[in-house]
């Protein structure tokens, strides 16, 4: 089906494993579930409350793919300016409080985190922030490493 607007859909349920080069949306589609057959790949901006992957979400991390590849530079000082906190959605009754952060202020610390729409921050990556955590960790097993040194 193709789509000319807005795509809502309430579940998403794959299977399969064939490559398709893209998934359009380009006309108004009401559907309560989308069923793909193989791997779909999304090249823009879908809106859904739940994504359930029952195997693996996979996203591309190949060395071929990438360029100008950088160590991250202080990470742990990055981590130590986030603040997690707990929410409720505006548009939701009912709902247990949600952990999270606030887009505005990743992007304030990593913008490259932060998926902006009319150059407003929107969302957050959270599957990109590992990288950010793993760095950060290692900076902090460093101190630790050099605070035993002078115990010793």
């Amino acid at each position: 089906t193709t789509v000319a607007g807005a795509l809502t859909v309430d579940s998403i349920e794959t299977s399969g494993t064939a490559n398709t080069a893209n998934m359009n949306v380009s006309s108004a589609l009401n559907t309560n579930s989308l069923d793909v057959a193989y791997d779909a790949v999304i090249q823009s901006c879908l809106t859904t409350h739940d994504l359930i992957v029952e195997d693996s979400l996979v996203e591309l991390s190949s060395a071929a793919l990438k360029t100008d590849v950088t160590p991250i530079e202080g990470a742990l000082a990055k981590i130590m300016s986030l603040e997690g906190v707990e929410f409720n959605w505006i548009n939701r009754k009912n709902e247990m409080k949600e952990y999270g952060l606030i887009a505005e202020k990743v992007a304030e610390v990593a913008p490259n985190l932060v998926a902006f729409e009319n150059e407003k921050a929107q969302g957050i990556k959270y599957s990109k922030m590992v990288s950010l955590l793993i760095e950060g960790m290692k900076e902090q097993q460093r101190e630790i490493n050099e605070l035993k040194k002078k115990l010793n």
